[in-house]
């Protein structure tokens, strides 16, 4: 999301009332006639409505003392195997394109 627009577009589509309509969404976040005094409310607002919309949650909180969430242990495999000539010329050669 690289433009005021593209978030409007995402609060659109989750019905986050009244900023799902675009007259209300130009008037407080995107009008462009305003001076640049007003920019910093501007980002303020936004800043206010992006903490209401964006949860963060981490597997080490805690909600009245018991974990969020439940996560099991990652477990991690290491396969190794063996490549036939043909492959390993393949793979070399994909593995030093990738590194340029």
């Amino acid at each position: 999301m690289n433009e005021l627009d593209d978030i409007y577009s995402l609060i659109k589509f989750l019905r986050f009332t009244p900023f799902d309509s675009l007259e209300m969404w130009n008037n407080i976040f995107n009008n462009k006639t305003i001076k640049s005094q007003y920019n910093n409310s501007r980002l303020n607002n936004l800043r206010s409505l992006m903490k209401t919309v964006c949860l963060r949650r981490t597997k080490d909180m805690k909600f009245n003392g018991c974990p969020i969430v439940c996560l099991s242990t990652i477990n991690y495999y290491g396969h190794k195997i063996k490549f036939k000539t043909d492959e390993r010329k393949i793979y070399d050669k994909m593995e030093s394109d990738t590194k340029e």
